[in-house]
């Protein structure tokens, strides 16, 4: 039997899967997506890694034995969302899986965990436009009317259950709206970045359980953005200021998108002083949480990578020490 040891520490047994694998593989991905439809608040975290059974399959076994595991969620899962009477919901069953095989080809070539993030997001983002450009714009009606026909009478709703709609008039609403739209690009793009990182850790995780060897990866904890991103900070900032409506909503956009990428940037120096204090468990998970539930601290933890870049707080010297991008 051939066995490979991985320079972070796994040592890989390349086996045949086996039809226990694939069953594994296939009924995990269905049960974490249909969660949202079950469990309406729990079911929302859980379908966020649906790209892992699929994200480890394509790595582990590779072509053409991990495919399967997508192929066959894939088959059974839009037949079963098809006749439960949820046709849209198949096109983000399948954007998930596209981003498990992504995800998968980028640790299979070897590259460092946040090239890996950046063009696993920057590929499903991408084809997750040209769907949505497909199923929606193509016949002529624009983002922001199909948003509007769909987000006012829900948002609607929501206020007059909290006995607050009765003084919000329409024009008040379409104003939120337009805002909403506004900014769903870079939301977007930074969900697909949060949602990539975490998939990956976890499967960084059950490669290490499993004695499966991992790309040759740095501490995650030394882990820092491409320092020519600062510039697209400031010169976002600058734009902010400009007369365009439009050049403000494309800086504005770049800045969550960028804020995403300095979270996890500030989150790796968190983690790195959690090590070097030797934080207990417990209070290590309760920062961990805090960091990306509690708004303020992360908007903290962004500004703490931002300034990462000038200060270097970790000391991390020489450009080696970056895992950058």
């Amino acid at each position: 039997m051939d066995v490979t040891t991985g320079q972070d520490g796994g040592r890989e047994f390349r086996s045949a899967m086996t039809p226990r694998d694939l069953a594994v593989g296939v009924g995990s991905t269905l049960a974490l997506y249909l969660s949202g439809f079950w469990m309406p608040l729990m079911g929302i975290f859980l379908t966020v890694i649906t790209p892992l059974p699929t994200l480890v399959g394509v790595y582990r076994w590779g072509r053409p034995a991990g495919y399967l595991i997508p192929a066959a969620a894939a088959l059974i899962g839009f037949t079963v969302l098809l006749v439960l009477g949820f046709p849209r919901a198949c096109v983000y069953l399948g954007e998930l899986l596209l981003l498990g095989v992504f995800l998968a080809g980028g640790m299979q070539r070897k590259r460092n965990v946040g090239r890996i993030v950046g063009e696993a997001s920057l590929k499903i983002f991408a084809v997750g436009a040209v769907v949505f450009w497909l199923m929606h714009l193509r016949g002529g009606a624009s983002f922001g009317d199909l948003l509007e026909q769909k987000l006012i009478p829900a948002i609607r709703e929501i206020l007059e259950e909290l006995d607050a709609g009765a003084g919000v008039s329409r024009e008040e609403l379409v104003s939120v709206i337009a805002t909403l739209v506004a900014m769903l690009p870079g939301t977007v793009f930074a969900a697909t970045v949060m949602i990539s990182w975490f998939n990956l850790l976890l499967a960084r995780r059950f490669c290490r359980t499993r004695g499966v060897a991992l790309p040759a990866w740095k501490p995650w904890s030394q882990w820092k953005s491409p320092e020519v991103l600062v510039w697209a900070v400031i010169g976002s900032g600058f734009a902010l200021m400009l007369p365009s409506s439009t050049g403000r909503i494309w800086a504005a956009n770049l800045l969550i998108a960028l804020g995403a990428v300095y979270l996890l940037h500030g989150f790796a120096v968190v983690v790195f002083y959690c090590d070097r204090w030797r934080v207990p468990a417990l209070l290590r998970g309760i920062v961990y949480a805090v960091v990306f539930l509690q708004q303020v601290v992360s908007l903290a933890v962004v500004l703490l990578g931002l300034f990462d870049t000038w200060f270097d707080f970790r000391r991390l010297s020489g450009p080696k020490a970056s895992e950058g991008a």
